[in-house]
């Protein structure tokens, strides 16, 4: 998440200030207009509380839990008109994978793939079906030569161009979200592909 800056707080405690004392008068105003009667301290207190208080409140708790330590949160990274999360979990903790759909005609559609959206401990990923492809080819190669074909070593060290280790982790748990694509994964093995690259492809794409 963004750090927290003091001016930009002043500004918008100060502007949320501003429209709370607004909003809350207005409200109070409209309400005795129709008859009933307005506590304009009750009422402007609690448009204050709803629109500066409990936001910042949650705003600065999370920037505390940042700051000792504590991973952020996954997060929606996706542009697209359509989308649809798909929980993983996975020994690091838990990941949203989110299929995200092309939001323009018919033609373009056919002419543009699918992307994919990964988000890992607070970075999102978005992956092209072209890149998940070069990656299934990859491994399903190294696979078949006898090698472990989902090496993170071998992706982040070896392979190049080299993958960034969250970038090698979203491709990881995207095709590991399919159930049956991936087998033998467990602690300290990344597992191997069960289909070849072109049936691995088309499974993501039915799944997700």
């Amino acid at each position: 998440m963004p750090r927290l800056n003091l001016s930009d707080v002043t500004i918008a405690y100060g502007a949320g200030t501003v429209a709370s004392i607004t909003t809350g008068f207005v409200t109070g105003w409209l309400w005795e207009h129709w008859g009933g009667h307005t506590d304009y301290t009750t009422t402007i207190g609690l448009t204050w509380l709803a629109v500066v208080g409990i936001p910042s409140c949650l705003v600065a708790a999370d920037t505390i839990k940042e700051k000792l330590g504590q991973r952020p949160g996954n997060y929606v990274a996706s542009s697209r008109a359509l989308s649809r999360v798909i929980p993983v979990n996975h020994a690091q903790g838990s990941t949203n994978v989110f299929m995200s759909l092309i939001g323009w005609s018919d033609d373009q559609k056919r002419d543009m793939a699918d992307s994919y959206t990964v988000s890992i401990a607070g970075s999102a990923f978005t992956l092209t079906e072209v890149e998940i492809e070069d990656f299934l080819a990859g491994a399903w190669r190294r696979q078949r030569a006898g090698h472990p074909g989902l090496s993170r070593q071998y992706w982040t060290s070896q392979h190049r161009p080299r993958l960034r280790r969250l970038e090698y982790q979203a491709r990881l748990e995207l095709i590991s979200s399919v159930q049956g694509l991936v087998l033998d994964r467990e602690e300290r093995r990344s597992g191997r592909l069960a289909l070849p690259p072109k049936l691995a492809l088309q499974a993501i794409k039915t799944a997700l």
